[in-house]
């Protein structure tokens, strides 16, 4: 029912407090009954009214209305704080798991990250503080109608264990079916994620209600598992009921005998009447958030067992002061179709370095492995510290990849540039100009503010990809790896391009990766790639007059110009 590992990220001074504001609210309620009781008994025996309870009343009913507007507050926060520190934990997870095979897919992190903690957040912060309530506000009712009679008060007492006795065998049934619940409930969304973004190809291809027709089906599975475990909540509640009311009943019964036999006063009467419904009431509001424990249950455990995931990488706790030179020494990496066979490269500050090659060679799982986009920490050197023994927040500082697949948000050009980072709008005028998108910005109505629509339709591709360029310069990164930036871009933006990269390279280290050997001209050293080995080094030149793979591609690439 309780997971340890929530506790230890959740503000347990907030439940605490949840708890006693109702344990609070109970004790003026019982003061009201008390009162209520009093006044009542008063009249029918001595046709009296007395004012200072009733006076004594309005003072306990405006405490109850303050402890309810408290109760209200501490409920949003405790819900505000684990929303905040579960999302950056998942946030910060899946930063650490960043391509590798225990990373979840978008959709399924999407989920994670509202729904799982919506759930989540709803039974921290209601069904919780009503567990532990329970078990003070029942023995505190107990405690006092004892004070009137023991037997009916005990009788009651008696009845209000069967109520979690329910709960708990409802929930080993309802075990079979929240075992998947939550993983049908994210496959499901997978699926529709992926089919949605392929909807046109389905159509083109003719088979969009296919994939329809299935969606349907797998939504109405679901739906009868959801289904199911309502039916199975309300049927549980409706027997809580007959609990609830059967022991209320009896304790009153058992209460207007004891009236009737002079063992107990007309006021200790009412109080068991008046008392007999918050008896049982907390524990069956407990019962009734019994479907939003289920699934905060099941979506803590799917949100845990991510945070638990582990990449099985370390880091130490050195830091870089000053990025100069990063080598690789006997680099291996083999995937499950693929392998990198004892890499020796250096990337040196004010050189621009290139690793070119045929599709498939290699290329960019070497730059993901110098930028830690794969984790392979062991064979690289910053600065000559092998890089396991670095703070990852210093690797994550000081390294930038740039693909040009880099996301571009349908928000303002000064947010994609900034990410919410501080610049100034000077800042991001000069950077604006280093990759020649000035003047288009100037001449847009609303400038910096001006919204990107869906997918950057309202720039051309070059002009996106210098947007991407831009943003990047802004970081300050020590080490930039640049990896087809200027693939499928008009010539303009790739002349424009390539010399903000070659002005880079005068002050950081640089490594560009291209596809087309012509764009590598500038590069003071390029590395060749071939089936995953290095097979030469040298400048453009050096590599043409040495090369015999180099000048094969080149050729091959000059045939493919000539055709274009």
């Amino acid at each position: 029912m309780i997971d340890k590992r929530l506790f230890k990220i959740a503000n347990k001074n907030i439940l605490f407090i949840q708890v006693l504001l109702k344990f609070l609210n109970l004790i003026c309620s019982i003061i009201n009954w008390l009162c209520i009781s009093k006044i009542i008994a008063n009249i029918i025996q001595n046709n009296k009214l007395n004012f200072n309870l009733i006076f004594i009343i309005l003072v306990f009913t405006t405490i109850k209305i303050f402890i309810f507007k408290f109760n209200s507050k501490y409920t949003y926060l405790a819900s505000a704080n684990l929303r905040f520190e579960l999302r950056n934990l998942i946030f910060k997870k899946a930063i650490e798991l960043k391509n590798t095979n225990k990373q979840l897919s978008p959709s399924k992190l999407t989920q994670l990250a509202s729904d799982g903690i919506e759930q989540l957040e709803i039974y921290y912060a209601n069904f919780l503080p009503q567990l532990f309530y329970c078990l003070f506000a029942s023995i505190t009712i107990f405690i006092t109608l004892s004070f009137f009679s023991f037997k009916p008060a005990f009788i009651m007492f008696i009845c209000v264990p069967l109520i979690p006795v329910i709960i708990m065998g409802v929930m080993k049934i309802a075990k079979r079916i929240l075992g998947k619940y939550w993983q049908d409930y994210m496959n499901l969304g997978e699926i529709f994620y992926e089919n949605l973004q392929g909807l046109a190809t389905l159509v083109s291809y003719g088979q969009d209600e296919f994939y329809h027709n299935e969606m349907n089906s797998l939504a109405e599975k679901f739906r009868k598992a959801t289904m199911s475990l309502l039916a199975m909540q309300l049927n549980s509640i409706a027997i809580m009921d007959i609990i609830s009311y059967s022991g209320a009943g009896l304790g009153i019964a058992l209460a207007l005998n004891k009236y009737g036999n002079h063992d107990i006063s007309l006021n200790g009467l009412l109080m068991f009447i008046f008392l007999s419904i918050e008896f049982f009431l907390p524990m069956r509001l407990l019962g009734s958030l019994f479907h939003v424990a289920m699934n905060g249950i099941s979506s803590c455990k799917f949100i845990f067992n991510y945070l638990d995931s582990t990449n099985k990488i370390s880091y130490g706790d050195q830091k870089l002061i000053n990025l100069t030179n990063i080598k690789t020494h006997n680099l291996n990496y083999t995937s499950q179709n693929f392998s990198l066979n004892n890499i020796n490269i250096k990337l040196e500050k004010n050189k621009l370095t290139a690793i070119a090659g045929e599709s498939g060679s290699g290329k960019s799982t070497l730059a993901k492995i110098l930028t830690q986009q794969i984790h392979e920490p062991n064979s690289i050197f910053f600065n000559d510290i092998q890089i396991k023994n670095l703070n990852y927040k210093t690797i994550h500082t000081n390294v930038l990849y740039i693909s040009n697949n880099d996301y571009i948000y349908n928000d303002s050009i000064r947010y994609n540039l900034t990410l919410n980072n501080n610049y100034s709008d000077e800042v991001l005028f000069n950077t604006l100009k280093k990759v020649n998108l000035l003047n288009k910005v100037n001449n847009l109505p609303n400038g910096l503010d001006t919204i990107i629509s869906e997918n950057a339709t309202n720039f051309s591709g070059g002009e996106k990809q210098r947007l991407i360029l831009a943003r990047a310069l802004l970081k300050q990164a020590s080490f930039y790896v640049f990896d087809e930036i200027t693939s499928g871009i008009d010539f303009e933006s790739e002349k424009i391009i390539r010399q903000a990269i070659k002005n880079l390279a005068k002050e950081k280290i640089v490594v560009i990766i291209s596809h087309r050997l012509y764009q590598l001209k500038d590069a003071d050293i390029i590395y060749l790639l071939n089936k995953g080995s290095i097979v030469s080094s040298g400048s453009y030149s050096y590599l043409q007059n040495n090369s015999d793979l180099f000048n094969s591609y080149l050729e091959a690439e000059q045939n493919l110009l000539r055709k274009e």
